[in-house]
């Protein structure tokens, strides 16, 4: 059974990652001559998955599960072919069409799914063979995946879900059925704070946006130009004339109280927590 969903474009290959119930992950990517392609596969779970999560960067995903783990997972690019080499007549051997790897090599031949399943290889090749074998006939039918994570982490807490990586990719977090939300490194994986205020049971987890710019609403409040604020009428007089190449600064004008709130809540990292209280905890998160 599919537990959780990822739908999304990945250098122009629309793909797919799912989290199944028996704890496997996998990525699947939409060619156009072979249709779907499990590209990458593997079993770090001994618990239903419960959630995913994409990095922004479109590099790794996260899953996290029933059990006490949380697995860094590979998210492999399509790489379109470079060259195709062409068989001789009557000789039955592979016309391979190779690909660039990400060392700048070239890839070798692929390979069947259970031998590439015990080596942890991930071709990435497209290949027209002319069998002369039955079993050449099913190692052609058969796609090259992956199946080693690129990190799997024991938190020795079970029940993690809802698993949420902020914008810009620096941390992740995840709502415990122990009541507490944990944040992480996506880099380390190292968990970096725990949330408790819930009593019960946390099911839900979501980031705000940060790393936007600041608009023309924002920046008059950090100027200080509220209607409440006296000090903006004072400072509607017309300027003066200036010479050639002078410029003209604006008079700075502390903020206010109410002001400083405002733009505390706007640059803030905010993390919302729900949970089994029918509750939403919000959070200021570094």
């Amino acid at each position: 059974m599919v537990m959780a969903l990822s739908l999304d474009y990945l250098a122009g290959s629309l793909t797919l990652v799912a989290g199944y119930e028996n704890g496997v992950a996998i990525v699947a990517q939409l060619s156009a001559q072979s249709g779907w392609l499990v590209k990458y596969q593997a079993k770090c779970h001994s618990q239903p998955v419960l959630s995913l999560g994409i990095s922004p960067s479109r590099d790794f995903f996260l899953t996290s599960s029933a059990d006490a783990v949380i697995a860094k997972h590979p998210l492999p690019c399509p790489r379109p072919p470079r060259q195709t080499e062409q068989a001789t007549p009557g000789e039955g051997r592979a016309v391979i069409a190779d690909c660039q790897d990400t060392t700048g090599g070239r890839t070798a031949a692929k390979k069947s799914l259970l031998s590439v399943a015990s080596a942890g290889e991930d071709r990435g090749i497209s290949i027209f063979t002319t069998p002369q074998t039955a079993n050449e006939a099913a190692e052609q039918a058969l796609v090259a995946t992956a199946t080693e994570p690129l990190k799997v982490v024991n938190t020795k807490h079970a029940g993690q879900q809802s698993l949420q990586l902020r914008s810009d990719g620096r941390v992740f977090a995840t709502a415990g059925w122990d009541s507490k939300v944990r944040v992480y490194s996506a880099k380390t994986m190292k968990e970096v704070a725990v949330l408790k205020w819930h009593q019960v049971g946390c099911y839900a987890a979501a980031f705000a946006e940060v790393g936007r710019a600041v608009g023309d609403q924002d920046t008059d409040v950090a100027a200080g130009k509220d209607e409440d604020t006296s000090a903006v009428n004072a400072d509607k007089t017309p300027p003066t004339e200036q010479g050639p190449g002078s410029l003209l600064i604006p008079k700075l004008v502390e903020l206010t109280v109410r002001d400083k709130r405002i733009r505390q809540a706007k640059s803030a990292h905010w993390l919302a927590a729900g949970s089994k209280d029918g509750k939403v905890s919000l959070w200021d998160i570094f």
